[in-house]
């Protein structure tokens, strides 16, 4: 028999929006800026704001004018328009000579984290140089020499000091420092551990033995040798005249100068994995918050796209 009955009860039901401003608020930076465009593709009545829209156009304008910097470092077809050789000559250590200006603060370093919370992270140029020193056969006082060669080179690859002032501190031979120096130089990236532009491009062409034609190789290297100047100040008939070559000798010589590198240790970064390897794009992680110590106070606050 069938009976009819009224029963009360409480149910709780969560309203789709409510879902939504809960999902919303679990996600990172990232993540939200990327379900906001995901939402702006899939629905054709959503429109971003001005504020943001400007932001976007600023942000695109600045990376634009990144990519054409970038654009415009790039070797054209063209010799006397790739290599600003005049710039390169000038003096190529002044990029990282100290800036005296500089202030010391004592403070400083109780204001950061405690010592065993950092992470300390060595240069991927020295880092590299350093894994290819173990691997060498450079051992007892040679390996003290090649130490300091490598710690007095800057991140464009130069060394920045001379034999005599490699030799003196460490009271050996300027001989031995020399030895060991034509060690360094034969290391990973080709034109590490030079001392000067020409030297930086010999040791280069010294390493594509075997690699590319001999007769092209043995005429850039003496072109270097013997007519840089002449060379970074493009006067190039003079140095055709010189060499009794014909301008097709000459072409193929200079495009092979083209191919090498005056900053050698600028193409050297480290993935994000820790494997060092050349121009390799590193991911960056953007923080939501940023906490930071103000006297016996800890300060909490979101970043810019937070």
């Amino acid at each position: 028999m069938l009976r009819q009955s009224l029963s009360m009860g409480l149910h709780q039901r969560m309203a789709p929006q409510l879902i939504q401003s809960l999902q919303l608020l679990q996600m990172s930076t990232l993540e939200l800026e990327l379900e906001i465009k995901q939402q702006m593709e899939v629905n054709p009545l959503l429109e971003e704001s001005m504020e943001l829209k400007e932001e976007e156009e600023k942000e695109e304008k600045e990376t634009a004018d990144e990519a054409l910097k970038e654009e415009e470092e790039v070797v054209q077809d063209d010799f006397e328009d790739t290599v600003d050789w005049d710039a390169l000559l000038e003096d190529q250590f002044d990029q990282n000579s100290y800036n005296n200006e500089t202030e010391f603060d004592p403070n400083w370093e109780q204001d950061r984290e405690p010592q065993e919370n950092r992470i300390t992270i060595m240069p991927p140029l020295m880092e590299l140089l350093h894994d290819q020193l173990a691997m060498s056969s450079l051992a007892g006082q040679d390996v003290e020499i090649a130490e300091f060669i490598i710690g007095n080179i800057d991140d464009r690859g130069y060394l920045t000091c001379s034999a005599e002032e490699i030799a003196e501190p460490l009271e050996v031979p300027v001989a031995d420092a020399e030895r060991v120096l034509s060690v360094i130089q034969s290391f990973e990236p080709p034109g590490i551990g030079a001392r000067n532009l020409a030297e930086c491009l010999l040791i280069q062409l010294e390493a594509l033995v075997g690699e590319v034609i001999d007769e092209d190789r043995q005429l850039s290297i003496q072109i270097i040798r013997q007519h840089m100047e002449d060379l970074t100040k493009r006067r190039f008939s003079r140095i055709t005249r010189a060499l009794g070559i014909d301008n097709d000798q000459f072409k193929l010589a200079l495009e092979m100068i083209e191919t090498l590198q005056p900053n050698p240790g600028a193409a050297c970064v480290s993935d994000y994995s820790g494997l060092l390897t050349l121009d390799t794009e590193i991911p960056y992680v953007t923080p939501d918050l940023i906490v930071e110590k103000s006297g016996e106070d800890w300060i909490v606050s979101l970043t810019d796209g937070g």
